[in-house]
């Protein structure tokens, strides 16, 4: 069922974000990762406002197992990498998340509920696009600095 699928990624993100929030130095990605804490909870609260998630962890297709499993092994290991490293993984791993969301908009069946959640889908674009110009900004003042030469 797609608000399953909707729902078993939002608790992951959730639960990545709600943590990365408090291990990230840098304010901007730290704002960025609040704002997608607040997304994904909003998702949340949607799912469990139709009441259609009785039983997010069962039948889980590979492809949403997969992307709840990213968001808790990065959780483990989010400061094993290289900021630029760990942000690109992220962007891929949104990039999933986020095609699935849209898939998943499709099919929810009722026009309010497909209006919720596809401008939830609208702001975590957003997000996933400031996260990648400020990623892009960051790189160009890391290689313009003296220390990287």
């Amino acid at each position: 069922m797609p608000l399953n699928d909707i729902y078993a990624l939002s608790k992951a993100g959730c639960n990545f974000y709600r943590f990365a929030t408090h291990h990230v130095d840098d304010y901007n990605i730290r704002r960025i990762f609040q704002q997608r804490f607040e997304i994904h909870q909003q998702l949340q609260d949607v799912v469990t406002q139709y009441g259609s998630h009785s039983h997010p962890d069962s039948n889980k297709e590979d492809r949403i197992q997969a992307c709840s499993d990213w968001f808790e092994t990065a959780q483990r290991s989010i400061q094993a990498f290289d900021n630029f490293i760990f942000l690109d993984l992220l962007e891929a791993q949104e990039r999933l998340t986020l095609d699935i969301l849209k898939r998943d908009v499709k099919k929810a069946g009722d026009e309010q509920l497909s209006h919720c959640l596809a401008q939830l889908a609208a702001y975590l674009q957003i997000s996933r696009d400031q996260l990648a110009a400020l990623k892009e900004q960051y790189r160009v003042q890391h290689q313009l600095s003296p220390s990287a030469s």
